[in-house]
């Protein structure tokens, strides 16, 4: 047991039916804010598209016959191709495993602390309600990407190795099996098993564990990485995925700070830092060193690397290990005003006070209307959800009239958005941005641009891919013809509108006008 519990402390529980209530309104409150912010994102559907060839036997490829890792979630391809093989959609089946992660991780958190205080002890509910009130929390449990299911990997990998550490446990495989499969979950995951592994080897030094704990679980943690990474080199050519060299562009600090800056605008981040201060004065535990070097070594990642495009989806893993030491803090005001008979009750009701207006302040956060907004280049979850949802509607759009003939099944199509377009047609796709594309990856920038977004391909290189359609405007589908492209490189030749079941599909094109005219002649070509 990490801290010692006073007696003053167990004397202080919450009655039952309180606990009762908290435990049901905190349900409540995650499932309401899982439905209210559930979304698709476009970039799921790479994933998706992946499982889908594996399923077919063309391999994890994104074009047949093309080896590009365009991925950076290798298990869960796995995981979504397995759903498949069963007749599972990917949309329902990515969904229902990151909503039961992000509840997964709430219960594992409520149970971790009850095991130290109690299930009746006020401070044990405050982070799993501020994670029912976090409207970035609840929505990345949708999403259909790996984040919460990474999330809930690393905290329970985490928590485990604690408990070993207590227990003095001389085959540690759980937590290391946790570490591997969250980093071939995520290649990022690896800060975890190497920040925990210095931890290890300094109880090592201390003669608080054995070297051969140490070796056993180096061993586990490392096997299965290193295998996917000698599989990745072989398949791929390559060590680092695809993504990788297209999105992260070099050290962007000034970014990293926007990104930080903007969550704490949402969530007022600094007023939990008195909080953190008082947990680490009051009880100096060793899970408050490893929260805080976990939390401190991925934000420092982040701020190096510029954060991400997507709203906050990368800071998710951290808000587990975050709340709890904010309740820790709680815990310390408690433990304080428990001393002294005379304030007792006023400062319980203060300590009652701030941990609601830090759960206002996470609500009201969640709903800002400035959050509905791209920020600093960062997309907010309301924009992520209308693109996707007009991305999801252009590929069924699009492969209706391919089953019906209409539509050629091979056009070769490049896209500003790899995402459904791409796995409703199954059309040969080379993504704009290059993430599934070795050399578009790979080329220099010269500025900083959208993050994550910055490489474009280059136009003779279209050309000689013989792309016959673009989504200039990031839609291929429209209810009239657009007049002209949007991208000032692209000459207005190129650009075309056909006419097909009273809409328009507007595009790029770089065919000739002839290779054009031969491939869609059959077509009602408006322009």
């Amino acid at each position: 047991m990490e801290h010692s519990v006073s007696q003053i402390e167990r004397d202080r529980q919450l009655p039952l039916p309180i606990v009762t209530v908290f435990a049901i309104s905190i349900a409540a409150l995650f499932a309401w804010n899982v439905a209210l912010y559930s979304f698709l994102c476009d970039d799921a559907y790479i994933s998706f598209r992946y499982a889908r060839n594996l399923v077919d036997g063309l391999g994890l490829v994104w074009n047949e016959g093309e080896r590009v890792e365009g991925y950076s979630n290798f298990l869960w391809v796995l995981i979504t191709a397995a759903g498949m093989k069963f007749g599972i959609s990917p949309e329902f089946l990515t969904r229902l495993i990151g909503t039961a992660s992000g509840a997964a991780i709430m219960v594992y958190l409520v149970l971790a602390c009850a095991r130290e205080l109690g299930i009746r002890h006020l401070a044990i509910w405050l982070a799993p309600a501020l994670l029912a009130a976090s409207r970035t929390f609840t929505a990345w449990c949708t999403g259909g990407l790996e984040t919460m299911f990474c999330a809930l990997l690393l905290f329970a990998a985490v928590l485990r190795f604690l408990r070993e550490r207590s227990e003095s446990s001389a085959v540690p495989w759980p937590s290391a099996t946790l570490l591997a499969l969250a980093t071939l979950t995520r290649p990022d995951a690896a800060l975890f098993p190497a920040v925990i592994g210095l931890f290890f080897l300094a109880d090592v030094a201390l003669r608080k564990r054995s070297v051969s704990s140490l070796f056993l679980w180096s061993v586990i943690v490392l096997a299965p990485v290193v295998a996917h990474l000698l599989w990745r080199h072989s398949y791929y050519g390559s060590w680092l995925p695809n993504s990788y060299h297209a999105k992260v562009n070099g050290i962007w600090f000034d970014q990293g700070v926007r990104y930080f800056s903007l969550f704490h605008d949402d969530y007022k981040a600094g007023w939990f830092i008195p909080l953190l201060l008082l947990s680490a004065i009051a009880f100096r535990s060793h899970r408050f060193a490893i929260f805080l070097a976990l939390i401190a070594a991925h934000s420092v990642y982040l701020l190096l690397i510029g954060g991400g495009r997507f709203e906050f989806r990368f800071l998710v893993v951290l808000l587990p290990f975050t709340y709890w030491l904010v309740s820790d803090g709680l815990r310390a005001v408690l433990k304080l005003v428990s001393r002294f008979e005379r304030v007792r009750g006023i400062g319980s009701g203060a300590v009652c006070i701030v941990a609601l207006l830090l759960l206002i302040a996470t609500v009201s956060g969640s709903r800002r209307p400035e959050a509905l907004w791209n920020r600093n280049e960062v997309a907010s979850l309301s924009e992520m959800k209308a693109f996707a949802e007009t991305r999801i509607e252009d590929g069924r759009f699009l492969k209706r009239h391919i089953e019906s003939g209409a539509l050629p099944s091979d056009v070769i199509l490049c896209v500003g958005a790899a995402g459904a377009v791409p796995y409703y047609t199954g059309w040969p796709t080379i993504d704009f941005h290059g993430i599934n594309d070795f050399m578009i990856a790979r080329i220099a920038i010269e500025e900083r641009g959208t993050i994550a977004h910055e490489k474009q391909a280059p136009i003779d290189y279209l050309v000689e891919r013989g792309v016959e359609m673009f989504d200039d405007r990031r839609r291929f589908v429209f209810e009239s013809q657009v007049t002209g492209p949007n991208d000032p490189r692209f000459a207005p030749g190129r650009w075309k509108s056909i006419r097909i079941d009273g809409r328009y599909i507007n595009c790029v094109t770089f065919l000739s006008e002839n290779a054009f005219h031969k491939r869609f002649g059959h077509l009602d070509i408006v322009r």
